[in-house]
C-alpha cells in the first residue's frame, strides 16, 4: 500500500532496497485519436477543413470557394480495413452543395491506386440523418481511400461535406 508513503521520498526506501533499481517505465501513451482515421483535402476554405469529418462535427469541410473539380478527400484508416459502403453526410440546408458525383479509390501505400468505381450520389433531400450511403460494386481491402469529387448538386461556391462513415 502506500500508507506512510512521503512525498519527494527517495526510491530506495519506497521499494524497501538499498539496491534501488528505477521502475520500469511504461510506454508513452497514445492519444485515443492517433488511432481515429485522418482526413485530407485538395483544398479547404478559411478554418473549414476535413479535420472533424470522422467525428461529425459542424460545420464540417468546406472546399475553397469556386472550387475546381475534381475536388478530393483522402482518408488514412492508420490500418488496413474492408470497406463495402462509404457513407458522406451533408449539413442540413446544404444539399446543393454535396457531392454529386464521385470516384472511389484504394490504396494500400497511398502511392499505387486501385479504382472501385465512378459513383452518381443522390441529390434529394436525404433520409437517415442526411447521410448518402453509397455501396461499392465490390469491398475494398485498403489503408487508404480517396474520394475524387468530380460535381457537387449544383452550388457554384462550395462542395461540403460533415461526416465520412465507412462499413
Amino acid at each position: 500500500g502506500t500508507e506512510g508513503v512521503k512525498v519527494n521520498q527517495p526510491i530506495d526506501t519506497l521499494l524497501g532496497d538499498d539496491k534501488a533499481e528505477a521502475p520500469p517505465v511504461a510506454a508513452p501513451r497514445r492519444q485515443l485519436s492517433e488511432y481515429f482515421p485522418r482526413v485530407t483535402a485538395s483544398s479547404q476554405f478559411e478554418q473549414f477543413g476535413p479535420d472533424g469529418l470522422m467525428t461529425f462535427q459542424r460545420p464540417g469541410w468546406l472546399s475553397a470557394k469556386s472550387p475546381t473539380y475534381p475536388q478530393w478527400l483522402l482518408v488514412d484508416l492508420r490500418a488496413n480495413r474492408d470497406v463495402k459502403t462509404i457513407g458522406i453526410q451533408v449539413e442540413e440546408g446544404q444539399q446543393p452543395r454535396a457531392p454529386k458525383q464521385v470516384r472511389i479509390e484504394s490504396s494500400a501505400d497511398a502511392k499505387m491506386w486501385n479504382a472501385a468505381g465512378d459513383y452518381e450520389l443522390a441529390c434529394a433531400s436525404f433520409a437517415d440523418g442526411n447521410w448518402v450511403n453509397q455501396t461499392l460494386r465490390d469491398a475494398v481491402n485498403a489503408r487508404y481511400l480517396r474520394i475524387s469529387i468530380l460535381a457537387n448538386c449544383g452550388d457554384p461556391d462550395h462542395v461540403t461535406a460533415r461526416g465520412l462513415r465507412f462499413y
